[in-house]
């Protein structure tokens, strides 16, 4: 695997392989960016499911608020018949993932049973049911999680504070309308129930305006400008319930002061209604900012990360265009010089790095190449002149007269020194033509040399004028002596 790995790596160019790290690296970081994205998405669904939890609440709310309305009198069946129908709506759009089927199926039947049989069957329970069903819905739905304050307070109103002012609102009008049929008998008592419950309904109340306040300081003023209202309205509308609830106790439950308490109570339900819907229009509106905050960090980060990455990518290029660059350029002088042994040729780089000094050293090179190359060039042709000049001498016919009389000895001698070693080296390869002295003949057979010899064997050495040696058509003065 190993060899395969560097046998690939060694047919790649330098520039490919510095891309091949750049991707390797970018590798990594698209991985980061990847688990990046997934983390929003994870916000995103958050939200989302966020979402579906309070358009859970939203189709609920209908019910509940219609099952408070009026806890001595009966409901119509198909008001009640269709606020089941609903409830089965929800369960089956928003509530798969919820985990709420089975207490949907509770609060669906309650609803069912009271359209039937309403003298068997109580409202409270089938409020108590509801809010079973909603507080299931708003912790499998993240909405009680929610991670923002703004969010997070408003879906305190929505969730918590207002089924549980409905919840004590219904109670203590229950308790009232009880007492009034009980009469003043049980007047003791009631007023020891009422105000557990009053005290329950003052806590609410408590809890309301602060959840409100807390909404309103943790988000833009966008959201007091739609809920501060609403707010005011429904906080008076609690006050003046709990006055004529305090009434109706302090009269025993009269006739007058029921009257004046069920206007009351239906007031407030009717800005309960109100607050509640507008809140939760609000938690909506505040997922949805989210979510699309949400999309735009992401492709803003997106964004930017392609953008330094274009820049990343062009910085990584020309780097990679400097280191390849100069290697190409010396790798195609250096196939050059190999293919026509031309070492004037010269790469051309202009750096301080070790490409630059790797160019420089490879120009040297070349430069020393090329003065051996001519130091060795004139040594042939010093080498080639010498030989052409020793053949031209040994090429040369230079003609000897050799004579009988003892000056051949001294002719000898002259003719080595005038002539030089070249010449003597033709006299001993025979190079020699005898010849008399005076009669010009020159005869290189034996019998002439024996004659010409016996001539002068017989004169005086030195007082016989006879044959003689000369070189080419001059006579020194030793070969004039015979």
């Amino acid at each position: 695997m190993k060899a395969l790995l560097l046998r690939f790596l060694g047919r790649l160019s330098v520039g490919r392989k510095l891309l091949l790290i750049f991707l390797l690296d970018m590798s990594a970081v698209a991985f980061i960016s990847g688990i990046l994205i997934h983390e929003k998405y994870i916000a995103i669904d958050f939200a989302r499911k966020e979402i579906a939890g309070n358009a859970y609440i939203a189709e609920t709310r209908g019910a509940l608020l219609d099952l408070a309305s009026s806890p001595s009198t009966a409901i119509a069946p198909a008001v009640l018949q269709r606020h089941a129908a609903t409830v089965l709506e929800a369960e089956q759009r928003h509530g798969p993932d919820m985990g709420s089927a089975e207490l949907n199926r509770s609060f669906h039947d309650a609803l069912t049973a009271l359209g039937s049989t309403p003298a068997s069957a109580s409202p409270s329970a089938a409020i108590d049911k509801g809010r079973e069903l909603l507080t299931r819905v708003g912790n499998l739905s993240n909405l009680i999680l929610d991670p923002d304050l703004d969010s997070y307070y408003t879906m305190s109103i929505v969730l918590l504070r207002a089924p549980e002012l409905l919840s004590a609102v219904t109670g203590i009008t229950a308790h009232v309308e009880q007492l009034g049929r009980a009469g003043p008998a049980r007047g003791e008592e009631a007023r020891g129930r009422f105000l557990l419950l009053e005290g329950r309904l003052d806590a609410v109340r408590q809890g309301l305006d602060s959840d409100y306040g807390e909404a309103f300081a943790a988000s833009p003023p966008v959201l007091r400008d739609h809920l501060a209202a609403s707010r005011k309205r429904l906080l008076e509308s609690v006050e003046r319930y709990r006055q004529a609830a305090r009434g109706a106790i302090a009269e025993s439950a009269n006739p007058v002061e029921l009257a004046e308490l069920e206007a009351a109570h239906g007031a407030l339900l009717g800005e309960l209604g109100t607050a509640w819907t507008g809140a939760g229009q609000e938690l909506d509106r505040l997922l949805a900012a989210r979510i699309d905050g949400f999309f735009a960090r992401m492709w803003l980060h997106l964004g930017t990360a392609l953008a330094l990455l274009g820049v990343i990518l062009t910085a990584v290029f020309f780097v990679a265009r400097q280191i390849a660059l100069p290697l190409r350029t010396l790798s195609g002088v250096a196939d050059t010089v190999r293919r026509t042994g031309d070492h004037a040729v010269r790469a051309s780089w202009d750096s301080k790095d070790e490409i630059g000094r790797l160019v420089l050293g490879f120009n040297d090179m070349l430069e020393q190449l090329d003065r051996h190359r001519a130091v060795q060039q004139e040594l042939a042709a010093s080498a080639r002149a010498a030989h052409a000049q020793q053949q031209l001498l040994e090429a040369i016919p230079i003609p000897l007269m050799v004579t009988a009389c003892r000056a051949t000895r001294s002719c000898m001698r002259t003719v080595r020194r005038r002539s030089g070693s070249a010449t003597s080296s033709m006299i001993r390869g025979g190079s020699v033509s005898t010849r008399r002295c005076g009669c010009a003949s020159s005869s290189s057979s034996p019998t002439a040399t024996r004659s010409t010899s016996s001539r002068c064997a017989g004169r005086p050495p030195r007082s016989r004028r006879g044959p003689c040696c000369r070189r080419a058509g001059s006579t020194s003065r030793a070969s004039r002596q015979c």
